[in-house]
């Protein structure tokens, strides 16, 4: 494949990868140099996206947050990888990542009492191990997923104890 030079074919392809998703400055450049951009137009094409405003890391990872704590409710650690995976400055990490109000705690537990809803006709044991797996994979330390896997326990044996 031939090297792309020509910066307007170059921000066609830019423009086209931020067509489908948001991008990181770094993500772009990656892309447009797997694309056969060579690597003084990526950074011309990049640094204009950055000025125009297509493209701004600050902005993706407060968005991107704020999407994976709604959705997939994940721990701030693995926040940060995925952040960090995506090319972000570790400043900017650190800014978006101090910016969240809620607890670890109170995220596993919001995330472990859903997740309880479709596991209340099994035994206590395996309640209790696919919560902590559950927890882990979303990356939740260990003692916070002690913590909310005993607390919801706790809460289901109250319930149990209700009726």
């Amino acid at each position: 494949m031939e090297e792309i030079t020509d910066v307007e074919q170059a921000k066609q392809i830019g423009l086209k990868r931020l067509d489908t998703r948001s991008r990181t400055c770094q993500e772009l450049h990656r892309d447009l140099r797997r694309h056969g951009v060579s690597e003084s137009v990526a950074n011309q094409v990049v640094a204009r996206f950055v000025e125009v405003g297509l493209l701004n890391d600050l902005l993706f990872a407060q968005q991107w947050v704020e999407t994976r704590r709604r959705t997939k409710s994940a721990s701030r650690s693995k926040l940060g990888r995925e952040l960090a995976d995506k090319g972000l400055d570790e400043s900017i990490i650190a800014e978006v990542l101090s910016d969240l109000n809620e607890s670890e705690d109170e995220i596993a537990l919001d995330l472990a009492r859903s997740k309880l809803r479709s596991m209340s006709w099994l035994d206590s044991q395996t309640i209790m191990r696919r919560l902590a797996a559950q927890l882990e994979r979303r990356g939740f330390s260990a003692s916070v997923t002690r913590r909310t896997v005993m607390q919801v326990i706790d809460e289901l044996g109250s319930i149990a104890d209700d009726e």
